[in-house]
């Protein structure tokens, strides 16, 4: 079985935290596909648009990480020549709209940080992705345009992606 693994900062050669974080991200998914007995192909540095719908093609599964403003374009070019193991490319973008995300889960019942009354406050650009941009302030009364603003939750600062079957 070959699996396409496409990670945007690797094949794009990006600078910085970033690459740093898509050379671990996709080390840790490719030792893993390839435990399970798969074959696990790339797009080369610096070929990510042109290797991407060409290896999609010749592999039996495909998955795209990407930030959220390339995410949902590169799902579809994978859902249109294998079977995507990611989100579909509508979920990426009601995904990547974290005011929009938060009042789907809240509406839905699940705990969201809000915008209640504290000490002290997230300042996140509602776009975007690897903690790029965030504020923390204890003033309640900055908002730039584009932010969304919670309460700050003092914690264990962590991403998650979750596989689904095909």
């Amino acid at each position: 079985m070959r699996v396409l693994l496409a990670e945007y900062a690797v094949g794009t050669s990006l600078e910085g935290g970033l690459l740093r974080e898509g050379k671990a991200m996709l080390e840790t998914l490719a030792v893993s596909f390839r435990k399970a007995g798969c074959e696990v192909v790339t797009p080369r540095p610096g070929r990510f648009e042109q290797d991407l719908e060409r290896l999609a093609a010749d592999s039996d599964y495909g998955l795209v990480i990407a930030p959220d403003e390339h995410l949902a374009y590169y799902t579809s070019i994978i859902e249109d020549n294998t079977v995507n193991l990611g989100s579909s490319p509508d979920s990426v973008k009601l995904c990547a709209d974290k005011l929009r995300t938060t009042e789907i889960l809240s509406e839905s019942g699940i705990a969201v940080a809000e915008d209640a009354p504290s000490t002290r406050y997230v300042l996140k650009p509602r776009w975007g992705c690897g903690s790029e941009g965030i504020i923390v302030t204890d003033d309640p009364s900055i908002l730039p345009e584009g932010f969304i603003r919670t309460r700050l939750i003092e914690g264990e600062h962590i991403s998650v992606s979750l596989l689904r079957s095909p």
